[in-house]
């Protein structure tokens, strides 16, 4: 990990994933390892009051042009194909030969 990185991940992806809600994120933490921009939710610069607007702005055009139910669907499968507790599971039986 490069110096000055902080790999954290946040719980609100954890908890919002599974209900089919994007998120609204910064480049602040790990988090664009894990999320692509219009896919499973939505990057903003920072977190200023401007970039915030900004985000939520982007995002009530998607709701408007019909895109949000796709940004929906893919948190939801991020979810399930990367931190659901079976795949974790079957990862930890691998490593450990089980």
């Amino acid at each position: 990990m490069p110096p000055g990185h902080v790999a954290v991940f946040h719980q609100r992806c954890l908890s919002s994933w599974p209900l089919e809600w994007p998120v609204v994120f910064t480049p602040s933490s790990d988090l664009d390892e894990y999320l692509q921009d219009g896919v499973e939710g939505l990057r903003i610069a920072t977190a200023t009051p401007d970039d915030l607007a900004e985000g939520l702005t982007r995002a009530w055009s998607l709701v408007q042009h019909g895109h949000w139910d796709e940004l929906s669907r893919a948190a939801r499968l991020r979810a399930r194909t990367r931190f659901d507790h079976r795949v974790f599971g079957r990862s930890l039986r691998s490593f450990l030969g089980l």
